[in-house]
């Protein structure tokens, strides 16, 4: 079980590290570049355990592409009735769901071994752009229509406590957008070099960065939901965990965003990566096997491996 728990560990940093820095800008993309289905690109080998998918938004009125791969054990014959978790990878800037498969071959005899929970892993496509709603694309409600279809089309665990939200860069501010807004939806994120200060920026001029232009609800961001959240009587508890490198462009605006959280009595965990940039390598100070533990914690007590 070490040598497998080792290996698991190598693999996760093997996955963030390279696909979140390949695929990965500090910017959102330009407001008409995204595309709601997209293939793998011919530079990427897509694992086989991935399985492209849509469904219909009706928030968008077209389809929308996800890939997911089924956790290890699903079709067995007694588990025909067991439900299953779900991780849920939210890419960043310049990405969609064919470019999000990249890394995933790293990932995947960690999801197969015996010392990680069984679930599912997602890959979302943010639309154009960062998962937020705007006159012209609504990412944001795309993302909660794909949890919904995901639930109705497998055996999941249609609960916050069964639903984990990881996501980088673009990925990252929507990943603390989100839970903060949707608790009873999301129960656990880690948010990793989250561009806050444009969420900041949201808040405080009412309009958006670049490629967001018409916004439908400019308060909709990770500082106004924290506040929100804060605020709200019996609100459903959250586990968060925050990580950036002190060489990012987004290291200070992290720290700002975990202060406003700290002053509101949010529980969260901070991880700053020494030397690490916009594309963290998580290999630094162990950081793979806390983002590792993190996620395991939040889920090992609804497996039944």
């Amino acid at each position: 079980m070490k040598t497998n728990s080792f290996i698991s560990r190598f693999c996760l940093v093997m996955f963030l590290a390279s696909s979140l820095a390949a695929q990965d800008k500090a910017e959102p993309p330009v407001a008409g570049t995204a595309k709601w289905v997209n293939v793998v690109p011919p530079s990427i080998k897509a694992d086989p355990a991935l399985t492209h998918g849509t469904f219909f938004s009706k928030a968008n009125t077209t389809d929308i592409g996800y890939f997911v791969a089924l956790p290890r054990g699903y079709d067995a014959p007694d588990a025909k009735a067991r439900r299953f978790p779900v991780i849920y990878y939210l890419h960043g800037g310049n990405g969609n769901e064919g470019r999000g498969v990249q890394g995933y071959p790293s990932l995947r005899p960690m999801l197969t071994s015996e010392d990680y929970p069984a679930a599912f892993f997602v890959v979302v496509n943010g639309g154009n752009p960062n998962y937020i709603d705007t006159a012209d694309s609504k990412g944001g409600t795309g993302f909660i229509e794909l949890v919904a279809h995901i639930d109705r089309t497998y055996r999941t665990i249609a609960a916050p406590e069964g639903r984990v939200m990881l996501g980088h860069s673009m990925g990252g501010r929507a990943t603390g957008r989100i839970i903060l807004k949707h608790p009873k939806l999301i129960g656990t994120g880690v948010a990793m070099s989250g561009g806050h200060q444009r969420e900041k920026s949201m808040s405080e001029t009412g309009a958006g960065g670049r490629g967001e232009s018409k916004l439908i609800n400019a308060k909709d961001n990770s500082w106004d939901n924290a506040t929100l959240y804060a605020n709200r009587a019996g609100a459903p508890k959250i586990r968060l965990m925050v990580v950036v490198g002190d060489k990012d462009s987004n290291y200070q605006p992290n720290l700002d965003w975990c202060a406003h959280l700290t002053k509101l009595k949010i529980p969260h965990e901070l991880v700053v990566v020494p030397g690490a940039g916009h594309g963290i390598d998580l290999k630094i100070q162990n950081t793979d096997r806390r983002v590792f533990g993190f996620i395991a914690d939040s889920l090992k007590h609804i497996s039944n491996n």
